[in-house]
């Protein structure tokens, strides 16, 4: 259940050179339907696959390294709840006033033309309230809204000829998930529990597995921590990595 990476490093190799298993786990079907391409172009030569849709690698190699995602215990989105007062909600002992922002959707209608309707979205200082009921609100915050260039990133790591360049695209954090289990043509191999992870003041994984009260400042991040502060290993002295 879940997808699967090895890195081994040379010493562990019949070879000689270090190696990359990339063994994902999706269903063939709708959104995580994958296609294999090898894209060439000026700087850039790399295979490898990524999911309908995406116009870059996101699994690839290249001559001198290559790497693999797969899903980690990452919990980068929280629900809030706001309890609800007149003219907005509460929050560290005021009221303060829902922000409402519309949008324009195409709907399409059974005899296949498209109507215009419009869609009042509400947000709080936490996100967009996805849920309203007696008397509270559910506010949901998410990682990774302000950061748009994942795609850039992606493609830059399918250009790094070493393991400093393959980072230095990965320090960007545009990825808001995924673990990255790396191998390269020197011998290096590295596993980094990698994503946009909240700085959180207090509780544990389990507390922020549940609704957050939204009502105080207290509960509300508003910083992910630096590269630096996630759990990464590289050239273990056990030869291999595996996820």
């Amino acid at each position: 259940k879940g997808s699967n990476a090895w890195a081994i490093a040379p010493s562990r190799s019949a070879s000689g050179n270090a190696m990359l298993l990339a063994n994902p786990h999706l269903p063939w079907s709708d959104l995580f339907l994958w296609y294999e391409a090898q894209v060439t172009a000026p700087g850039y030569d790399a295979y490898g696959a990524a999911l309908v849709g995406i116009p870059v690698l996101a699994i690839a190699f290249n001559d001198n390294l290559g790497w693999t995602h797969t899903v980690n215990t990452h919990d980068g989105w929280d629900i809030y709840e706001l309890p609800l007062v007149e003219g907005g909600y509460r929050f560290d002992g005021k009221v303060r006033a829902f922000q409402t922002e519309k949008k324009t959707l195409q709907v399409k209608q059974d005899n296949g033309m498209l109507r215009s309707e419009t869609l009042a979205i509400q947000h709080s200082i936490h996100g967009p309230v996805v849920a309203q009921k007696d008397g509270k609100a559910l506010a949901l915050r998410v990682v990774g809204l302000d950061r748009d260039r994942v795609l850039e990133q992606w493609w830059d790591m399918g250009r790094a000829k070493n393991l400093a360049q393959f980072e230095a695209a990965l320090k960007r954090l545009q990825l808001p998930m995924f673990t990255v289990m790396y191998a390269d043509r020197d011998g290096y191999i590295m596993h980094l529990f990698n994503g946009q992870v909240p700085v959180r003041s207090q509780g544990n994984f389990e507390d922020w597995e549940s609704i957050i009260p939204g009502d105080t400042s207290k509960t509300l991040w508003t910083k992910i921590h630096p590269y630096q502060d996630l759990p990464r290993a590289v050239d273990p002295p056990s030869g291999w990595l595996q996820n």
